[in-house]
């Protein structure tokens, strides 16, 4: 997977107030789908949902 460079990290994880761990994802229009779909794979194997922000 990594030697293949599907996956990428996600920009950071924070702690929600009901204690759920949640994931963020700075996005911009550069990112074509393969970075995302690295992205989905980085979430599923920590466990952790991702959720994407514009900048």
């Amino acid at each position: 997977m990594l030697k293949e460079q599907q996956l990428s990290a996600i920009d950071f994880t924070y702690v929600n107030m009901q204690g759920v761990e949640c994931g963020i994802e700075v996005a911009t229009n550069s990112y074509s789908d393969s970075d995302i779909a690295g992205k989905e794979i980085c979430s599923e194997i920590i466990n952790v949902p991702v959720s994407y922000v514009g900048a």
